[in-house]
């Protein structure tokens, strides 16, 4: 699933401004109820994460881990992830839980979907 992404500066900046912040060992996430209506995702990781290949490879883990928490989003947000080089040692399962904890915390998350039964 392709996240639709914040392009414009000024909205860059707004996020940057206005955004609650949840800090975290691998990640950074900022949030900030849409002004424009849509749910729009931003993903930064600095020279210090690494090279060209890691800042790469940290940007797509956060990505993939925004894509399935999209899913249980309520509401419409600008939500921001700023990466750490931690992210890229880090188990799959502890970011997750990080992404999880910001976002239940800042309110946007609904509930959990229905367990799949056979």
């Amino acid at each position: 699933m392709v996240l639709p992404s914040l392009r414009r500066q000024k909205d860059i900046a707004l996020l940057y401004d206005k955004a609650r912040r949840f800090r975290f060992p691998y990640l950074t996430l900022l949030i900030v109820p849409s002004h424009d209506g849509s749910t729009r995702f931003l993903v930064v990781a600095s020279r210090k994460v690494g090279k060209a290949v890691e800042r790469n490879r940290a940007r797509r883990r956060a990505r993939a881990l925004l894509s399935l928490a999209s899913k249980r989003l309520q509401g419409q947000w600008w939500i921001g992830v700023i990466c750490r080089r931690e992210l890229l040692a880090a188990k799959w399962s502890e970011v997750g839980a990080q992404v999880e904890r910001a976002l239940s915390q800042a309110g946007a998350l609904g509930p959990d979907p229905p367990a799949l039964t056979e």
